[in-house]
């Protein structure tokens, strides 16, 4: 027996994969709760992948982890991501939770990336179980001149390379 479905916007969604949805815009602010709860949901998917995404994987956790801790010390005036940024703007210098904000979405960003690209190859009959090119033009599209400190370009290349010789590891 299947499992339940639902419509949104045109699109049925088995209920089962609505945990892994992230919060729509509403009123212009996004529900930090939901996008947390969404973030940490997701990561189950990117270890579906294996050792390769495991720099990327430690990384988003890490970044999860700071919002969370943010948004845990003052629940109610950090209901939202937009409320959680402006009152760490207002009191401090440094934006940890902006940059951790900042980071996770340009990680969630790649991973979407790669998924169209996968997406579009099987589409276009181009489809390869080698996705190494892939996962380097999702990183160059959207990582590429923003990871100094963060994800090194050489460190996630070599989990690559070491994937597709390892891949049961």
């Amino acid at each position: 027996m299947s499992a339940p479905s639902l419509h949104i916007r045109g699109v049925k969604i088995h209920r089962h994969l609505l945990k892994y949805m992230f919060p729509q815009v509403i009123n212009g602010e996004i529900d930090t709760n939901k996008f947390l709860n969404a973030s940490r949901n997701f990561i189950q998917i990117i270890d579906k992948f294996g050792k390769v995404f495991i720099p990327l994987k430690y990384d988003m956790q890490n970044n999860i982890e700071k919002l969370s801790q943010r948004y845990n010390a003052n629940k109610s005036s950090h209901a939202s991501l937009q409320s959680l940024i402006l009152s760490e703007n207002n009191t401090e210098k440094n934006s940890v939770t902006a940059e951790a904000l900042l980071w996770l979405t340009r990680e969630l960003r790649m991973i979407q990336v790669l998924f169209d690209k996968i997406v579009t190859a099987e589409r276009n009959n181009n489809y390869t179980e080698d996705l190494t090119s892939k996962i380097n033009e999702s990183y160059d599209e959207v990582m590429f001149g923003h990871t100094v400190g963060k994800i090194h370009p050489h460190m996630f290349a070599n989990s690559i390379v070491f994937g597709r010789k390892h891949p049961g590891r």
